[in-house]
């Protein structure tokens, strides 16, 4: 399923109002493929980031959702290489790393990646600590920044 970038701000607006007002959505690109949460939930599951080290401000909360943005593209580009990926997927994902001060009802500064799937907007943190993933919520989570 295609979603634009202006689907996905509308999205992300109507969870938290005030990104419009800060102005800080950041799509690089105009057309995303949007998948299935199981979809995501298996590069998660798969992934092996969680098992890397924490170590504050050098492999911390920025680097792991990096890394788990990383690891979906090249996975994805290899399928497609491979003739795995359909054609009409060949759009990047709308996933992309979001910086908040409240998850899961904890208020701290942290950033993780938020996906807009079918099934709606979804939160994946690899970092060791949490290594978990949760239907986004405006009550317990707070985004800030959000670029694709």
């Amino acid at each position: 399923m295609i979603i634009t970038g202006k689907d996905i701000k509308s999205q992300l607006y109507e969870l938290w109002p005030d990104l419009e007002m800060l102005e800080t959505v950041t799509l690089l690109d105009k057309n995303f493929w949007m998948p299935k949460v199981s979809e995501i939930e298996e590069f998660f599951k798969s992934s092996e980031i969680s098992k890397m080290q924490f170590i504050d401000e050098f492999n911390d909360c920025d680097d792991f959702a990096q890394f788990f943005l990383v690891e979906i593209k090249k996975k994805r580009y290899e399928a497609y290489m491979k003739g795995e990926l359909p054609k009409e997927q060949a759009l990047p994902l709308s996933i992309g790393r979001a910086v908040g001060d409240l998850f899961r009802g904890m208020s701290t500064m942290h950033v993780t990646d938020l996906a807009i799937c079918q099934e709606g907007r979804y939160v994946f943190d690899l970092t060791p600590m949490s290594n978990r993933f949760w239907k986004a919520s405006s009550s317990s989570d707070n985004v800030l920044i959000f670029e694709i």
